[in-house]
């Protein structure tokens, strides 16, 4: 009796501290990372702008996710493009909502039949330096969770590997866009 009176207190303990940690995080979410490219933003943002492209560079591939099927509405690229995917039980539509050539892409992200909402966006800053051309690719992902305490605890715990999939989408972005030839 003693035993299931201790299990029961270590699992009131740990729920509580799970509705204090999704309360001390608040609603709203943002991570960002960048990379430094060293080709123009004019080589670079066909990859960005065009959906089915991003599999060659991003880590949502067939290569980490042999399962996922994806097909594609609307235009090819820009504003309008639609990326639909599946891979098992997970599905998703992510749309291009804005884009500015050479600039930035805009895209909304709905995972989960509008269990995970986010928004992102990928843009870029071309600088001259000793008749070099480089670019910074920067990605942000941002959200709200409102008040939903479940959905706040998930982002708690899928910032830090979201953040890793950025970081390494862009670094396979940088691979691609200086590749020779």
């Amino acid at each position: 009796m003693r035993i299931i009176r201790l299990i029961t207190i270590l699992l009131a303990t740990l729920a509580v501290a799970a509705v204090i940690a999704a309360l001390s995080v608040g609603g709203k979410w943002q991570i960002q990372v960048s990379q430094q490219i060293n080709v123009s933003a004019t080589e670079i943002f066909p990859l960005i702008n065009t959906l089915n492209k991003w599999p060659e560079w991003t880590v949502w591939n067939k290569t980490n996710h042999p399962n996922m099927q994806m097909t594609y509405e609307g235009p090819d690229s820009g504003t309008g493009a639609i990326q639909l995917w599946h891979d098992g039980d997970d599905q998703g539509i992510l749309e291009i909502v804005n884009s500015k050539p050479e600039q930035l892409v805009e895209y909304r992200l709905n995972m989960g039949q509008s269990l995970f909402l986010m928004n992102g966006r990928i843009s870029t800053s071309e600088t001259q330096q000793g008749g070099l051309t480089a670019t910074t690719v920067s990605w942000t992902l941002w959200g709200d969770n409102g008040s939903n305490l479940i959905a706040r605890l998930m982002t708690l715990a899928f910032k830090p590997m979201l953040k890793n999939d950025l970081t390494e989408s862009l670094h396979n972005l940088k691979q691609l866009s200086e590749q020779p030839g």
